[in-house]
């Protein structure tokens, strides 16, 4: 992780300026064309849900726009932040928050560890202390219906950097898997066009799948 002083960081001016609104937060929704991941999934024997988690985390990694956090007079670039994601209890229609660090794990490797860790958590929560934590994503579906917009939850503080992305039920149109993907971001670190830069090569990374 490196961390260096606000003032110093290249987007000082663009951080304070859109410091100004109360809630400095943009929520966009693109859609993605699944069906190469829904193939590479079912192959597999693994969770669509997430594998797509990995993927998107995976992209991220790749670039620094969404790993800066703001932390008063600092600001820290996350070497690998940890992926966050709701998870559906059995039998129930309460959900929990599972943590899992990718750890170098692959994609495939990664939607077995985390399915395995998930089921064998008992409690919906982590610890406060875990939750008080700046270094995730945070990754939620919606699979029971489809959605053309998204608002998530969110600390009414001008510093979280936390971004928050969801999808809902995907839907086949003209032959082709389409998924409806939500990326909630501050605009204090990044801009819609670096959003759209990473939906972009998210889409390239699951057009690459064999």
């Amino acid at each position: 992780m490196k961390e260096i002083a606000y003032r110093d960081w290249y987007r000082y001016e663009h951080a304070e300026f859109f410091r100004r609104p109360a809630l400095p937060y943009v929520s966009m929704t693109f859609t993605l064309e699944a069906g190469r991941l829904r193939r590479w999934a079912r192959a597999r024997g693994v969770s669509f849900y997430l594998s797509l988690v990995w993927a998107s985390q995976h992209v991220m990694d790749m670039r620094e726009d969404f790993r800066w956090r703001i932390r008063g007079d600092r600001v820290a670039l996350i070497d690998h932040p940890i992926p966050s994601f709701s998870d559906m209890t059995p039998g129930s229609e309460l959900f929990k928050i599972v943590n899992v660090p990718i750890n170098g794990d692959d994609m495939e490797a990664y939607a077995r560890r985390a399915r395995a860790v998930a089921d064998a958590q008992t409690a919906y929560f982590p610890p406060p202390e875990e939750e008080a934590r700046d270094d995730y994503t945070y990754f939620s579906s919606s699979p029971l219906a489809v959605f053309r917009s998204l608002t998530q939850p969110m600390d009414l503080t001008r510093d979280d950097c936390i971004p928050a992305i969801a999808w809902s039920r995907y839907y086949e149109e003209n032959g082709r898997l389409l998924l409806p993907y939500a990326i909630q971001f501050n605009h204090r670190v990044v801009d819609g066009w670096h959003v759209a830069r990473f939906i972009n090569e998210l889409q390239a990374y699951l057009d690459a799948l064999e």
